[in-house]
């Protein structure tokens, strides 16, 4: 069975916290896996909310919904440059976890490879390099490339 795990930046100091989610009131909680026993909740900001995939990365990083991630593999690097980012999206119409590749915003190749596709089983070559909440700088701007 996978792990259900979420992360989300909380409201008051705006750090990264993990756990389940709880809803009440306006926004989202989540719970700080630590704080379990206590059963201490966390105001979050929903914009930040997202589920753990399954999956890590080739240093053993867990991949979250909104992490940015990048690959030594074509279409990601040719030529020793990094010419592509993936954001981590889930697909609404699928229901499914699945990639959005897009221009690095310093790339200069020529081409077309941006556009959806489905998360595959193994993403043992891929590395998280940030993530669209704290890195807006990766996707080109203040916030999630797939908008």
């Amino acid at each position: 069975m996978r792990e259900i795990l979420f992360r989300a930046k909380t409201v008051d100091e705006n750090e990264w916290i993990y756990g389940d989610i709880f809803h009440s009131g306006a926004c989202p909680e989540i719970m700080r896996i630590h704080d379990y026993k206590n059963r201490v909740n966390y105001a979050v900001n929903p914009e930040t909310l997202g589920q753990y995939t399954g999956l890590t990365d080739k240093n053993g990083v867990k991949i979250f919904e909104g992490d940015i991630l990048s690959s030594d593999k074509y279409p990601y690097t040719s030529d020793g440059s990094q010419n592509y980012f993936a954001e981590v999206v889930w697909f609404d119409n699928c229901p499914a976890f699945g990639l959005y590749v897009f221009k690095a915003p310093k790339s200069e190749v020529r081409g077309v490879a941006e556009g959806s596709e489905f998360i595959e089983d193994d993403l043992s070559d891929m590395e998280v390099i940030g993530n669209v909440y704290d890195n807006p700088e990766l996707v080109g701007g203040d916030g999630n490339a797939a908008d």
